[in-house]
């Protein structure tokens, strides 16, 4: 009994300094994962922020089944205005300071943007291209 004993306790020292070392490792890994994020909000940030030209922001994720399906219509819409309004997608999981600046509730969120960097308009769920396309005509100035 007492070898099962010492050997249970033996394992468990060894589980035990396993998962420390393990655990500095993660937190090496997720200070690089923050670091990177709070690039990505910056960037996006920097392009909300208002460069000349109007900014839709997608807030989506990619577990989101109408985010998935408005994602190709978001990259051809961005192709097709490209110089003329910036397309910026920001994902929520991975940019939640953003996504809670601008009081993202539901997704897929499309926020409007001025070329000065205010909110000008802001809808909810999928929305088709030509539905995108109607509120840039209504809400930017061309």
């Amino acid at each position: 009994m007492k070898k099962i004993i010492v050997t249970f306790a033996a394992a468990a020292a060894l589980i035990m300094a396993g998962c420390a070392g393990s655990s500095e490792k993660k937190t090496s890994e997720n200070e690089v994962q923050q670091e990177n994020v709070k690039e990505h909000n910056e960037q996006a940030d920097g392009v909300a922020s208002g460069k000349g030209v109007p900014v839709i922001m997608d807030f989506s994720a990619e577990w989101c089944p109408p985010c998935r399906q408005l994602k190709p219509v978001f990259h051809a819409l961005g192709e097709e205005y490209k110089g003329k309004v910036d397309f910026v997608t920001v994902n929520v999981d991975s940019m939640p300071e953003l996504a809670e600046k601008y009081k993202i509730s539901s997704i897929p969120t499309l926020v409007f943007l001025s070329s000065e960097g205010e909110e000008i308009h802001r809808t909810v769920g999928f929305r088709t291209a030509d539905e995108i396309k109607s509120d840039i005509s209504s809400h930017f100035k061309n």
